[in-house]
């Protein structure tokens, strides 16, 4: 039976503003550095169900969004209080509710404009 070296992969988010933290290159070498140096390394998906490999041409420096997350999160309580506007009976309600809008949408301009 081979042996091999196996990174348990998550999906923790659909960004990567979403994933929490993650090593660093530095750790990773650190890390690996443990183990013997022929050793394979394989990517172990779904608890095992699918598995990858790592090659070379899978690096590569990217940058992302990392305010995404934020703009995603205020855009759904946006659409809430949209939501709760239509049920709005009175008229102190209604503008408590286009108070708070009107700071979302501040915030998200905000978060746009410094891009």
């Amino acid at each position: 039976m081979k042996k091999a070296i196996f990174l348990n992969t998550n999906q923790n988010g659909y960004e990567p503003d979403q994933c929490g933290r993650t090593m660093t290159v530095e750790e990773l070498i650190s890390l690996l550095s443990e183990f013997e140096p022929d050793k394979e390394v394989f990517l172990k998906n779904d608890d095992g169900h699918t598995y990858g490999n790592i090659r070379e041409s899978d690096f590569a420096i990217e940058e992302y969004d990392d305010n995404a997350d934020r703009l995603n999160i205020l855009q759904h309580e946006y659409n809430n209080l949209l939501e709760t506007l239509g049920y709005a009976c009175n008229e102190k309600n209604i503008k408590a509710i286009n108070k708070q809008l009107d700071a979302i949408l501040e915030e998200m301009d905000k978060i746009r404009n410094s891009r």
